[in-house]
């Protein structure tokens, strides 16, 4: 299954609950020129790595963490790929404790 999106066409609005992530329109000083590619995320997926990054390794990280290291990761596997990957992890989890992913033990 491809993640892949198209940078030039954003889902403006799409539902998600992965907070810090989206927003119904992109911002004024977004120049999509720069932009190569997009992945698509679940917001399933971005917080099982989340909380994977919170067990494992000791990452005090929200969801959108969980989501930059999931696309990460994919762009990391891929052949054409020479270099380094980085993902900026730019949250922490303490406004997430009482949110129902971080709360449940799966």
């Amino acid at each position: 299954m491809a993640h892949l999106v198209d940078p030039n066409q954003p889902d403006h609005d799409a539902n998600y609950k992965v907070e810090g992530i989206g927003g119904s329109e992109p911002p004024a000083v977004l120049d999509l020129r720069v932009i190569d590619g997009a992945e698509r995320v679940s917001d399933e997926e971005s917080f099982a790595m989340a909380k994977r990054l919170i067990c494992e390794e000791g990452l005090l990280v929200g969801g959108s963490s969980g989501t930059a290291v999931v696309a990460a990761l994919r762009v990391a596997a891929r052949a054409d790929v020479r270099g380094p990957v980085v993902a900026i992890l730019a949250d922490s989890w303490d406004r997430y404790l009482s949110t129902p992913w971080l709360r449940s033990r799966d």
